[in-house]
């Protein structure tokens, strides 16, 4: 497994630079989060697939 020494885009840092990337650019930003399995697989599916389609 690589190991992060700085930031090379990875983990936290590059979540840091994609919004501040957004924020730069006048743009919004969103970091969705979804518990896979809760409250069951096919409810995961479908939250997914609706993040997908409204482009998060």
């Amino acid at each position: 497994m690589a190991t992060a020494t700085g930031s090379e885009g990875t983990g936290t840092a590059a979540v840091q630079q994609a919004f501040a990337a957004a924020a730069a650019a006048g743009r919004q930003a969103v970091a969705p989060f979804v518990t896979a399995g809760d409250p069951d697989i096919e409810t995961t599916l479908a939250v997914l697939e609706a993040l997908d389609r409204a482009g998060a």
